[in-house]
Parts: C-alpha cells; structure tokens; sequence
C-alpha cells in the first residue's frame, strides 16, 4: 500500500516528548486497513515533511504574533 501524501504529517512533538529529529505521523483513522502488510512511504516524502517543519508549531507561533503573545 503506498500511504496517501494528505495523511502524512511530521511532527517534533509527541506524547509530551520533544524531538529534534522529529515523528513521522500516519493518520490511519477511517482507512480500511484490512489485509494490508506494508506501508510504503517515499523516503523523499519524508524529507519534504521534516524540512517543512512542524507546522502546528509554526501555526501557534504565527497565532501568538498576531496576538501579541
């Protein structure tokens, strides 16, 4: 199964942890999943999403400029 791109999602935080390096997140929820073995991500995908940066912080920090914060 190749792993559709819009699910894909990198993150540098998780579960309360902070990562430099960072998570690769698969949003599984509403995919049928029954039968599948393999996820297959593009190494490059990857690479994309690690230097677009976290954007839920980024968002925040936007969000926080806005308001003065």
């Amino acid at each position: 199964m190749n792993f559709p791109r819009n699910r894909l999602r990198f993150t540098r935080t998780h579960d309360g942890s902070t990562s430099a390096t960072g998570w690769l997140e698969l949003d599984v929820k509403g995919l049928d999943l029954e039968g599948v073995s393999k996820i297959t991500i593009e190494l490059a995908e990857v690479d994309r999403l690690r230097h677009g940066g976290d954007q839920q912080d980024e968002a925040l920090k936007r969000a926080r400029d806005l308001l003065g914060g």
